[in-house]
């Protein structure tokens, strides 16, 4: 975990022995190709005593990525502990089903996303991840797949396609806003922010998805995954 300057946060960590994990992005025509360098990192020995217990049950949302499912039994462990500390505490737990096949096998990814995805309010699925851990192919199948999970949300990134934004009563299709593609590096994770920071602000699954694929757009109109992700203010006058 990181620091603010020389002052270290209560719910910070640090080792001194093992090195923080690193990849590598190459970008390719029609997906990313990733290096890791992540084999007994220290983000893959953080264990579940190691949780900010307080700090998740004081948030308002607890967003997880099915990677650090991946990257060891410990960090598994850790994801599911603060997933029950979130549910105890009433705190929506999101999740990103992002598959790193590098990382384990499809059908250990299977059975670890699913499980967590029964205990969860927000779920999101990228469609070629989905189609791969499911099994089915339509995005509407895809959808109800995480609905009957238990998700009370779906947003099911479509890439170019825009997005599907789906609730038990209602679902929407999310048009893409229309941007000259740079570097698509970290817009399924900026989607899935915008959309929990215009949840969290609005309550509308479907406006939040809106304000999301705009800030996806503006992610991948430039390189790198951070530097890119635009403000509100960028953000509104996109959708003006």
């Amino acid at each position: 975990m990181g620091a603010r300057g020389d002052r270290q946060l209560p719910c910070d960590r640090r080792s001194q022995g093992p090195a923080t994990g690193l990849y590598f992005v190459h970008p390719h025509e029609s997906e990313h190709h990733f290096t890791y360098y992540r084999e007994g990192a220290a983000a893959a020995r953080f264990e579940t005593r190691s949780l900010p217990r307080r700090y998740i049950a004081e948030a308002r949302v607890l967003h997880v990525s099915a990677i650090f499912h991946a990257i060891s039994e410990t960090a598994r462990d850790t994801v599911l502990a603060a997933i029950a500390v979130a549910r105890e505490a009433g705190v929506a737990v999101s999740y990103d089903t992002n598959l790193r096949l590098k990382l384990w096998l499809l059908d250990q990814a299977r059975a670890t996303i699913h499980a967590a995805m029964q205990q969860v309010d927000i779920a999101f699925p990228s469609l070629d991840y989905a189609r791969l851990l499911t099994g089915r192919e339509r995005p509407d199948e895809i959808v109800d797949f995480y609905l009957d999970l238990g998700a009370r949300i779906v947003a099911l990134k479509c890439g170019g396609e825009g997005a599907l934004i789906a609730a038990r009563e209602e679902r929407r299709v999310i048009a893409p806003v229309p941007v000259e593609a740079v570097d698509s590096t970290g817009a399924g994770d900026a989607f899935a922010g915008g959309f929990l920071a215009y949840w969290l602000e609005t309550g509308d699954p479907f406006e939040a998805g809106r304000r999301a694929a705009a800030v996806a757009a503006a992610t991948i109109a430039g390189f790198g995954a951070i530097a890119p992700i635009p403000h509100r203010a960028e953000t509104m006058a996109m959708l003006a």
